[in-house]
């Protein structure tokens, strides 16, 4: 496994795929479409603020906070349907209601957790261990080939 693999289980390929998904089963006022376009436009920014970070903090305490934050933001969407599926099944909760925003809070903050750590330092970290005649063979056979579809298999909805 390389570098690279390091982010799949942490579910971006599922967090990515099926955000709209994710957002409509969540319920909220807001469209589904326009906060998957939030998600994005989040990303793009995330990504190229984050950049500017590596250097300067380290990759190591990037990759560690990374983690956490992504780790309590999907533990935070998962309390949110698990209320809202309790709410389904007995009497109106009035606590899913209040918190309508936290899906959409909850993916942003994945995001860019994401964009600090394993989204930009697996890809530096490939391009300094590796010789420059592996790296497209080692990207195509092993990143984005078989790890990435297996991903997303099992992370069906």
């Amino acid at each position: 496994m390389t570098p690279t693999n390091a982010s799949l289980p942490g579910g971006i390929n599922a967090v990515i795929f099926y955000q709209t998904t994710i957002f409509e089963d969540a319920g909220s006022t807001l469209d589904a479409g326009v906060s998957t376009i939030i998600v994005g436009v989040v990303q793009v920014v995330a990504t190229v603020v984050c950049t500017m970070f590596v250097d300067r903090a380290g990759r190591k305490l990037l990759l560690t906070t990374s983690d956490v934050i992504m780790g309590l933001s999907l533990v935070a969407l998962g309390v949110f349907f698990n209320l809202k599926d309790a709410k389904d099944h007995l009497d109106p909760n009035p606590v899913v209601e209040d918190i309508g925003w936290l899906p959409l809070a909850s993916l942003i903050l994945f995001i860019v957790a994401f964009s600090l750590g394993f989204g930009p330092i697996p890809w530096m970290m490939v391009g300094e261990i590796l010789p420059p005649r592996a790296l497209g063979k080692l990207i195509f056979h092993f990143d984005q080939f078989p790890l990435p579809r297996i991903s997303n298999f099992v992370y069906k909805p």
